[in-house]
């Protein structure tokens, strides 16, 4: 594997880092009231967002959704992060529409190729 491609993997398990981070921050913050609900899902699909579309943002958004897969589950003495409530089933469908909107956005295959093409083909310019 190439120098870029390494850099990539890095970049890309950053991401998830980075969307781990920010699901533990949403997941704590959204059964406050409705502005920290707000915040706890703007956050997020403004980050989202703001990554360039392709890996990146799949990462950010995997990390944020598999903290927010982890709180759902529960623990041992029967509690829950995340209540059945309004606010709850709002944020795990917002959860939802995240990756949907991280998969979406993925370049086709297609593109990254013409992408290629259109770099071999366009002189250097100093």
């Amino acid at each position: 594997m190439s120098a870029r491609a390494w850099a990539k993997v890095g970049l890309t398990l950053l991401a998830l880092a980075v969307g781990l981070v920010t699901g533990l921050a949403s997941t704590a913050v959204h059964d406050k009231n409705w502005l920290w609900f707000l915040l706890a899902v703007a956050a997020p699909a403004a980050a989202a967002a703001a990554w360039t579309p392709g890996w990146l943002r799949v990462g950010f958004c995997t990390g944020w959704i598999m903290l927010v897969l982890v709180a759902i589950q529960g623990t041992r003495a029967g509690s829950y992060a995340i209540s059945a409530d309004l606010r709850g089933y709002l944020f795990l469908g917002c959860a939802l529409l995240l990756m949907m909107a991280a998969i979406v956005t993925l370049p086709s295959p297609a593109s990254r190729a013409r992408r290629g093409a259109e770099s071999e083909t366009q002189p250097l310019t100093t």
